[in-house]
């Protein structure tokens, strides 16, 4: 697949860009901020476009994805990780406090890689509401 061509395709006219920026800015503000505080350390696993992650006050942001261009849209103050969500803990040297996820897990290919993903992602948290992570 690829991935520059797919991305390309899809939302990268700039007034489309800027619309869609505007409406992540009003949800993290008035929703999403509640969930992270601003000394957080915040991962969003399938950037995109960095929407969230632009938008979400936190102390580290870190944002993954396997669209080579995502740099090009992270703010200074995100750390850019140009890999599979798969690999996150590799690149995850300390647990984090949130993990977003939004529009990731209709794209894997199968229920198992749901499940993976979501056992990746508590494994990287300091905390879960699980009882202290997934094995």
């Amino acid at each position: 697949m690829d991935v520059r061509k797919l991305y390309g395709k899809r939302f990268i006219k700039p007034e489309i860009l800027q619309k869609k920026n505007r409406v992540w800015q009003i949800l993290c503000k008035h929703f999403f901020q509640k969930y992270v505080s601003d000394d957080s350390v915040v991962v969003d696993m399938a950037a995109g476009y960095c929407e969230f992650i632009n938008s979400i006050k936190a102390k580290t942001k870190i944002a993954f994805d396997i669209n080579p261009d995502m740099q090009l849209f992270a703010d200074e103050n995100v750390r850019v990780v140009n890999d599979s969500l798969f690999n996150m803990k590799i690149h995850l040297q300390d647990k984090v406090d949130v993990i977003f996820a939004s529009n990731i897990f209709e794209h894997l290919d199968t229920k198992e890689q749901v499940i993976l993903a979501m056992k990746i992602s508590a494994s990287c948290l300091k905390s879960t509401y699980c009882g202290g992570g997934v094995n």
